[in-house]
């Protein structure tokens, strides 16, 4: 297959990263330690979406850096009476704040923890919409799920399609095998359903994590917006 390019030749690009944890979650680096590790490797955007945490941190924007104001939401089946993560089917999804500034001690919102009521799903991501929030759906492998989970997502903006942080936990980084030709009637990705079920399937070995001196660490990832 003869390579292409995806992007025009000519035009000023930006380098970012639309998926990242810091230590107010999972991951090892502060928000500060953050953009100064990006902007090593040539980064300019970095939305920091911690789990359940919002993150908007307008004093580390310049004129080189933005951040973006966001947060991972998460909705999971429930938990086996061993409490054992690696086989719990979960949603995990990106809210990108649109208007960061109007916001006034803003908590990061959870989707009703009722796996598999969809119209309950679709009903909050609805709501988070009108407020000002673009969603992404987030590493659907990694996330033990196939297409029947989120073929009828709607009001997503993006689905990411490889995530460094989940590679390392076991090779989940990749969405399945062309992951889906839309998000719900709203969606914007593009592929074909999986082929593949989630019945015999469990995540890595916990505890896996990239080395402490690699963006890895927080989770870079790529997204194919709308």
């Amino acid at each position: 297959m003869k390579d292409r390019a995806l992007l025009p030749e000519a035009g000023q690009f930006y380098k970012a990263n639309l998926h990242c944890h810091t230590v107010l979650s999972d991951g090892r680096w502060t928000k500060e330690q953050v953009k100064a590790e990006y902007q090593k490797r040539g980064y300019s955007v970095v939305a920091f979406t911690d789990h359940r945490h919002y993150g908007w941190h307008p004093e580390l924007m310049d004129e080189t850096f933005i951040p973006l104001a966001a947060y991972e939401a998460d909705l999971n089946e429930p938990f086996p009476p061993s409490g054992d993560f690696q086989r719990v089917r979960t949603y995990h999804l990106n809210f990108y704040d649109t208007h960061p500034e109007t916001r006034t001690g803003f908590e990061a919102q959870q989707p009703p923890q009722r796996y598999g009521d969809l119209a309950a799903l679709n009903e909050f991501l609805a709501g988070k919409e009108a407020e000002g929030f673009l969603c992404c759906y987030n590493h659907p492998y990694w996330s033990l799920q196939n297409w029947q989970d989120y073929k009828d997502l709607d009001h997503v903006f993006a689905m990411e399609i490889y995530n460094h942080g989940c590679e390392l936990d076991g090779l989940y980084g990749y969405a399945p095998r062309p992951t889906m030709r839309c998000c719900g009637p709203a969606g914007g990705c593009s592929a074909c359903p999986p082929t593949t079920t989630t019945t015999s399937m469990s995540r890595g070995t916990p505890g896996a994590t990239p080395s402490a001196g690699s963006p890895c660490s927080s989770c870079p990832a790529w997204a194919m917006p709308r």
